[in-house]
């Protein structure tokens, strides 16, 4: 029994092709061959039904290097709406760019730097003149900040323990002798104390003592942490400083530092 006829003949190889494909010279070609150049077919490289007396123009190329796509100006640019519409290039160069070098920075257009506005130096002015006090009262951008404290118990609480638990982790030893493997941290009594002395700089530093340790013991090592030499006799003394910042009590010398602070406290060690 003879098969039925499945595809046709390529008329440039003779090839059966089961999905061939009729060029516009009305020939059937396969995948190979179907290209104009491959079958030299002369009707496919001119524009079908010619209009006799129009000329068909190239539309204008993109102004970037080495770029050959059509500019947008090319396809929207007419001279009979040129005074319509606004012209499709680059505002500072005035050259036609196509989709993709259409901004400046892509095709490295030189853009002219404005001149500075003087519309700041005026209101600055202005705003001196009516309200002096507030450029002193401004405070500096790189001036840190003061924490403020929530009103409410629970945050306020929140906010202590974690600030308590960043202590623990930037806390050095007060003893050089001990050492964080052999102390757990339930035995461990962490403080942050500042320096308060009239002839040198503010210093601070967080630090850790065994809770048996005595206030007197604590108060050497943190002088010594703070750089207050031995042979300075001047008095010092440790303060504690309670719920209100500018009140501070004196804690004693001859009584365990734990029994009179409490864990994350803040001290003061006072020269006079």
């Amino acid at each position: 029994m003879d098969l039925p006829v499945i595809g046709f003949h390529c008329s440039a190889c003779n090839d059966l092709d089961l999905l061939p494909i009729r060029c516009l010279c009305g020939k059937l070609f396969c995948r190979h061959h179907i290209s104009p150049e491959s079958h030299g077919c002369s009707l496919s490289l001119v524009p079908p039904n010619p209009v006799a007396g129009v000329s068909f123009e190239k539309l204008e190329r993109c102004a970037a290097d080495k770029c050959n796509k059509p500019s947008l100006e090319s396809f929207i640019g007419s001279s009979s709406d040129e005074n319509c519409r606004l012209p499709a290039t680059c505002p500072h160069c005035g050259k036609a760019f196509c989709v993709s070098h259409r901004h400046p920075k892509s095709h490295l257009c030189s853009v002219p730097e404005l001149p500075p506005s003087n519309k700041n130096v005026a209101g600055q002015k202005l705003l001196a003149k009516h309200f002096p006090s507030t450029s002193a009262t401004t405070p500096s951008p790189c001036a840190p900040r003061a924490a403020k404290i929530p009103s409410d118990p629970k945050k306020r609480a929140q906010l202590q323990r974690v600030e308590l638990i960043k202590m623990r982790h930037r806390a050095i030893p007060g003893d050089p002798r001990d050492k964080p493997s052999s102390i757990v941290v339930d035995q461990r009594l962490h403080v942050k104390v500042k320096l308060d002395h009239p002839e040198r700089p503010a210093k601070e530093g967080m630090f850790w003592f065994r809770k048996t340790v005595g206030t007197g013991r604590a108060l050497d090592l943190l002088a010594t942490h703070l750089g207050i030499p031995p042979s300075d006799e001047s008095p010092r003394q440790l303060l504690k400083i309670s719920v209100d910042p500018e009140e501070c009590t004196p804690l004693q010398n001859d009584q365990p530092l734990s029994s009179q602070v409490e864990e994350g406290a803040t001290l003061v060690l006072s020269i006079v």
